[in-house]
This record gives structure tokens, sequence and C-alpha cells, in this order.
């Protein structure tokens, strides 16, 4: 019984525990508001109209400084900018004219060779063809007449000799014969005998000589001879032959030295003449009336910084030389008139041709100048920003000068009265036609809840633009999902 008694009063207890309510949706009451959008911008001011001076030397390239006038100074037209040693230039040309004439008469003489060989080639080439004649002749010559008559005289030599030698003996032989028939030998007989005797052997002296040397030409000198004969006319006709592939190539390499110095001393007379035009770069002046800097201006290029500012003041120092082809000064007008900005390209199509805005100089930030787009670079730069070009409305009074930073403030859209919602009671459905310039967002009307399509705008911050579909007044949910629940 106890139980049962407990039991109807845990019921109780239940029912007497309130029910708890689910919060209701949060939903927000559209009403017209300003919507305004800025960009903004960092730039540099500059001027219309720059100037650049160049040293544009093509040939010499020893500028040494002897006069420049500094940073910053005022100059007019033709005023003096900088001047340079004129003695180096005056030494090089004096070794510019000595080459060149030393070059004019190579010409001559490369002229000349060519007009002598080509008047002298048929001649030569008669002579080639006869000394081959007359050197053919003597080869058959030598061969057919001369060295059997040397072989006959030889042998002729041979049998004198030995003549001798017998006629000698038989002399000899005779005399002995003759005293020996007297008793008494005579003194001058004596002498004649002993004349007779050294005679004889003389010439048998002199006939083995000769039989020696006989062996020798007939077995070596003849041979080595022969072969001689033999091979020189064999490397006369390989002479021969190759003089006949290659006598044209003197005529044609002469031809060719003469035009190479003709193209040599076209060039140092080219070279001669850009040398004479580099004295104009001894004294460079102003091109138009401003104020002087140093280093070049390219806007496009160098995103409206000056290039090699740096580098070229540190060269401009008398005595220092000064390397031809880089710009040395930048004439800019005394007052800008333009703002060059970098775009980003996230804000590129708000930047438009047109846009205005305001600048704010960095030496004066409580200054404000009216400014607007007249250009924009469409072409990405290497670091993917974008160039703009403005054009600021600077007072006389303004002390602003080419190059001084600024920020600038384009206001890009305004609307004095526009729905906004936060982009949380939106959602944007894939696969809709139109549905990148629309969205979807649920009504809360006398506890009705109605989903809607509203064509959408720009965006500030967390909250979207509503640019029809809805009036101001009407409650939307803030959630989309809380909408969603609610149908």
């Amino acid at each position: 019984e106890e139980s049962a008694k407990t039991e109807p009063k845990k019921e109780e207890a239940k029912k007497e525990e309130p029910k708890k309510e689910e919060p209701k949706p949060d939903t927000v009451e559209l009403k017209k508001e300003p919507l305004r959008i800025t960009v903004k911008l960092s730039g540099l001011f500059e001027s219309k109209q720059a100037g650049t001076v160049q040293l544009k030397a093509k040939e010499f390239a020893a500028f040494e400084l002897q006069e420049v006038v500094p940073h910053g100074t005022r100059v007019r037209k033709g005023d003096v900018l900088i001047k340079f040693n004129p003695k180096k230039y005056e030494e090089t040309l004096v070794v510019k004219k000595r080459d060149l004439r030393l070059s004019e008469i190579a010409l001559q003489e490369e002229e000349i060779n060519f007009k002598y060989l080509e008047r002298t080639r048929p001649i030569q080439k008669e002579v080639f063809e006869r000394n081959k004649k007359y050197a053919d002749d003597d080869f058959v010559y030598f061969f057919n007449v001369e060295h059997e008559w040397d072989k006959k005289m030889i042998d002729l030599q041979i049998k004198n000799s030995q003549f001798r030698v017998e006629s000698t003996k038989e002399e000899l032989k005779q005399l002995e014969k003759m005293y020996a028939e007297d008793d008494l030998v005579e003194d001058t007989e004596e002498f004649i005998l002993k004349r007779s005797k050294l005679a004889a052997e003389s010439a048998q002296f002199y006939y083995d000589l000769n039989k020696v040397e006989v062996e020798h030409i007939t077995g070596t000198m003849f041979p080595r001879m022969e072969l001689s004969m033999k091979e020189s006319a064999k490397l006369r006709e390989l002479d021969y032959q190759k003089s006949q592939e290659t006598f044209n190539f003197s005529l044609e390499q002469a031809k060719l030295k003469l035009e190479k110095a003709k193209e040599t001393h076209q060039k140092l007379i080219e070279s001669f003449e850009k040398f004479e035009k580099d004295k104009q770069f001894l004294t460079l002046t102003s091109p138009a009336d401003g104020i002087v800097y140093y280093g070049e201006y390219n806007g496009k290029l160098s995103k409206g910084k000056w290039n090699n500012a740096v580098v070229v003041a540190g060269a401009m120092k008398i005595g220092e030389t000064v390397q031809s082809g880089q710009v040395l000064f930048t004439i800019v007008d005394s007052k800008p008139s333009l703002i060059r900005a970098l775009v980003a390209e996230k804000d590129l199509h708000w930047v438009n041709t047109g846009t205005q805005g305001v600048s704010v100089p960095a030496a004066f930030p409580n200054s404000r100048y009216k400014v607007k787009v007249v250009n924009r670079n469409d072409i990405p730069s290497p670091a993917n920003d974008y160039a703009a070009i403005l054009s600021a409305d600077l007072p006389g009074s303004a002390k602003i000068y080419p190059n001084m930073s600024c920020s600038v403030e384009l206001t890009v859209y305004d609307k004095k009265e526009t729905l906004l919602v936060p982009a949380t009671a939106l959602k944007r459905e894939e696969y809709e036609d139109d549905s990148y310039n629309h969205a979807y967002l649920f009504v809360a009307d006398n506890g009705k809840t109605e989903k809607r399509k509203v064509p959408t705008g720009q965006t500030k911050g967390d909250r979207i633009e509503i640019l029809g579909g809805i009036d101001a007044g009407a409650k939307v949910y803030r959630k989309y999902e809380d909408g969603e629940k609610a149908k």
C-alpha cells in the first residue's frame, strides 16, 4: 500500500514541472541605410612631363666628370648640367685618326695586290706550263741521252787510263833496253829512266783509282741518280696536279682579303664618325625648364620609383668616370599634376577611368586633394599588381614635389539608401540560372515563413546588399537554417 501511495505522488510531481520552450529564431527587420565602399591605394606624385638626360655615346667611354649641378637644382632649358674632361677624348681621337689611316693604307695594298694578281695570272699560267714541259723534257733527255753518254764517257776514261799505263810501261821498257846496250850509263840517261818509271807508276795509280771511282759511279751513283730523277719526276707531277687544282685559290684569297679589308675599313670609318659625334656629350644641357633629379624616372617599369638614383648620385664626383648609356638626370616640372598608384588585383574591378576620390600627402597628413582616375593598366606587372594614373587637383601653394608619396582613397560605390542583410541570412543554390546574382532568404510575416529569391548587390563587411524582391520593414531570419526549420 505504501508503494502504491507513493507512485501517484511521482506522477503528480512530473505534471507540476514547467515545459522548456525553445528560443525563438532571431529575425532582422530591414531598413534602408547608406552604403559606401572605398578602395585605398598608395601612390607617388609625378609630373606630366619628365625629360631625361642620357649619356648616349657610342664609342667614347672615358667620361671623366669635371662639373655637375646638384640634385634638386632648378634649371632653364639649355642650362649646362654636366661637363666632362675633354683631354682623354682628344688623345683617343688622335689614336683613332692614326688607326683609320693605317687601315686605309692596308686597303690600298690589298687593292694593288689583287690587281697585280689579276694581271699576272695569264703570264704565271704560261710560265707554269712551260716550266713543267722543260722539266719533262729534261727527264727524257737524261735517261735517253745524257745518262748513256755518261756511261760511254766513263768507259772511255778507263780505256784512256789503261792505255796510259800500257804506253808508259812500254816506253820504260824500250828505254831500259836501249840504255842497256851502252857500257856506261850517263847521268842524263839515268834521270830519264827514273822519270819514266815514275810516270809508269803514276799511270798505274790513276788507272787503279779510276777503276774504283767507276765502280762507285756505276754501282752507287748512277742508281741513286736514276732513283732521284724518277722520284723528282713523280713529285713534280703531283705538284703540278695540286697546282692545277689550287691555281685559282690565290686570286680568290686576294679577293676575299680585299673584301675583308674593305669591311674592316668601313667599320673603322663608321666607328670614327660615331666617335666624332660623341664629342657633343662632353657637355650636356637641360632639355626643358624644371628641377634636376638624379637617375631615371620610368613610371611603367619602376612603379613610380627612380631607377639608379643612388648609384648615379654616388658617381657624381669630380674626377670619377661616368658610364655611357645610363640616364643621368630627369628634368621634371616643379609642380606635379599626376599620381601613380598601385592597384591590387582584387580591387581592379573597382578602379576605372573616372573614379574619384581624395589624396593625402605623407608630408602633409591634414591636407586633402581631389583626384580622379585617368588611366589604368590592364596588364599585370611581374608582382601581379596594376598601375593607375590619377589627376591631382593641387593648388599653387601646395609644397608637393615629384616623387613625394601619398595615400589615395577612392569612392567606388556610394548609395544613400539601400537594404543590407546579414550574409548568414542568404544562401546561393548552385546549378540555378543567374544564381551568381541571386540568393534565397526566409521572410517571417505574421507567423508565416516564406522562402524568397532576391537579387544581390555589393558586400560590405558581413552584410550583403539586396537590390529588390523585398521592401524595407520586412523581417527576415538572421540565419538561413532557422528559416528552413520554421518553414
